[in-house]
């Protein structure tokens, strides 16, 4: 999976790009929650923390990771896709949970605010998208809070269903997080 695009160009991460990931995940939850997350939440994000996570996620290999990168060869933005996980930190009932027979799910997609509305957002979902109908990980389902306004738009304008709306503690604070269903 390997695709030019102007200058900017997808590909499947690997364990060496997770530098460059950690500092997209971290910038990006700054640029797109600061008005939305408690901001104590935010000041204790760290790039350390979340490079932690990500060479976790390589190591048992659960998620898969495309790369943008734009024309310095950095990378700019990312999507993790694959099969649906367990979030523990969702709160649904068992009716809600019941109703959720999604078989896949894309988890992240972060864009540098820099280059957001370039098409970049885009294109990495219609690269998961394309993976996840090859694998037969259809329906596939995204969470957006409720609050980012522009993502829900961005989800619905993809062609996906409002299908829950459900809480989700980030920190210690509970928010709303609607899902999206793409079959």
């Amino acid at each position: 999976m390997l695709t030019k695009l102007d200058y900017k160009l997808l590909r499947l991460a690997t364990i060496a790009d997770a530098p460059g990931i950690a500092n997209v995940h971290v910038t990006g939850w700054h640029e797109t929650y600061s008005n939305i997350v408690d901001q104590n939440y935010l000041n204790d994000l760290s790039y350390e923390k979340s490079l932690n996570f990500r060479n976790h996620l390589f190591e048992i290999g659960n998620t898969n990771t495309l790369v943008a990168l734009n024309e310095e060869e950095k990378i700019i933005a990312f999507c993790d896709f694959g099969k649906k996980l367990e979030h523990d930190n969702q709160i649904m009932t068992d009716t809600q949970k019941q109703k959720r027979t999604e078989v896949g799910e894309i988890s992240a997609i972060y864009v540098l605010k820099k280059y957001q509305r370039q098409g970049i957002g885009t294109n990495l979902f219609k690269e998961a998208n394309n993976f996840m109908k090859e694998n037969s990980f259809i329906p596939f389902i995204v969470w957006a809070l409720k609050e980012n306004k522009n993502a829900c738009k961005f989800y619905e304008s993809l062609g996906g269903i409002l299908v829950e709306e459900i809480k989700v503690v980030i920190g210690d604070k509970e928010y709303d997080e609607i899902g999206y269903r793409f079959s």
